[in-house]
């Protein structure tokens, strides 16, 4: 691309005609998968994709002895309520025990309830 067809991107202005344009499309891009005939969408057969991973959040607690399985490695038992996950057992790893020191109370503000929910899944 030359120097001269370049556009500078510091200057760059959104006149509204363009906008909407834009919005528009945006807007509509949803219904084209919904305006396809259903002899389109079976031509095209796609594999399902696996659930890869999953998480559990009780925001007001949980009985964890039914939340969580007896033993270590790969000779666990799985209790009553996560016997249904008998078939992919072996595809499966829980982790429990896990502690976030920025959903405790900690004497700042809410309590354990109120602070979970806000830092469920951001631990690094």
């Amino acid at each position: 691309m030359s120097s001269t067809t370049r556009r500078n991107v510091t200057n760059f202005q959104l006149d509204r005609r363009n906008f909407m344009r834009g919005a528009g499309v945006v807007m509509g891009l949803p219904w084209l998968e919904a305006m396809m005939s259903s002899t389109s969408l079976a031509a095209a057969p796609t594999a399902a994709v696996p659930t890869r991973m999953a998480f559990v959040f009780f925001a007001n607690g949980a009985i964890m002895k039914d939340w969580t399985v007896k033993g270590e490695g790969k000779d666990f038992e799985l209790s009553k309520t996560l016997s249904s996950l008998a078939p992919v057992k072996d595809d499966c790893l829980f982790l429990s025990g896990l502690t976030h020191d920025k959903a405790r109370a900690n004497g700042d503000g809410g309590g354990d309830h109120a602070r979970n929910s806000a830092s469920f899944l951001t631990a690094s």
